[in-house]
């Protein structure tokens, strides 16, 4: 048998009872909280804006203080750092705690049209009219980009891949520790340190001190 929200205190005269209504549609209403990415529709691939399946993370309590956990919240639009075609793509990753906000109003029908559009209901302040703005109690990175001060640090553990239509090195380019950048480069199926130019008195050069 469940256990009813209502306590004795509640229900004492008329105007804790009223009260207690209020508060009860007041508790109906949804607003900003933490939640848990159950999953993702999207994995960091080259892609429009995908939506999260998120579970709200502060229980709902009955009369006698028992906890009781929310449903999972299916198809919830994330945000994503994008101006036109220019986007930084970090797809939220199943397990990220982070913040949900919940509009005043049904938005399916403009996430559908993608522009503007009538209420898809009259529902208000509901989990199903979610958007997750991102990730807050995250643990130490290991893969990164970090402003500081001192500079700017990309770091991965796997490859980097700039690709353009020219790329521009502006300044020195060392290696790790500061040394001197001593490695071999190819360009074009040249290598840098081992080609050769034709000689104008004959012949070819021998390739360049490293």
């Amino acid at each position: 048998m469940s256990t009813p929200f209502q306590t004795p205190t509640d229900a004492a005269n008329e105007f804790t009872k009223l009260q207690f209504v209020f508060l009860q549609l007041l508790r109906g209403l949804a607003g900003p909280t933490l939640v848990k990415v159950v999953a993702c529709s999207t994995n960091g691939a080259l892609a429009p804006t995908g939506t999260v399946d998120v579970q709200p993370l502060v229980n709902q309590v009955d009369g006698a203080g028992t906890g009781v956990a929310h449903d999972v919240v299916y198809g919830v639009p994330y945000v994503r750092f994008q101006g036109q075609d220019s986007a930084v793509i970090l797809d939220p990753q199943p397990g990220d705690i982070g913040v949900a906000v919940f509009a005043s109003r049904d938005i399916s029908a403009v996430v559908a049209a993608k522009g503007p559009a009538n209420p898809g209901s009259r529902r208000v302040y509901d989990f199903a009219d979610g958007l997750y703005l991102g990730a807050v109690l995250g643990a130490t990175p290991t893969q990164y980009v970090r402003f500081y001060a001192g500079g700017v640090d990309v770091v991965s553990p796997g490859t980097v891949t700039i690709r353009g239509a020219s790329i521009v090195l502006d300044g020195p380019v060392t290696g790790t520790h500061g040394a001197e950048f001593t490695q071999d480069v190819t360009a074009q199926g040249t290598s840098v340190h081992n080609h050769t130019h034709p000689d104008p008195q004959g012949g070819n050069t021998g390739p360049p001190n490293p």
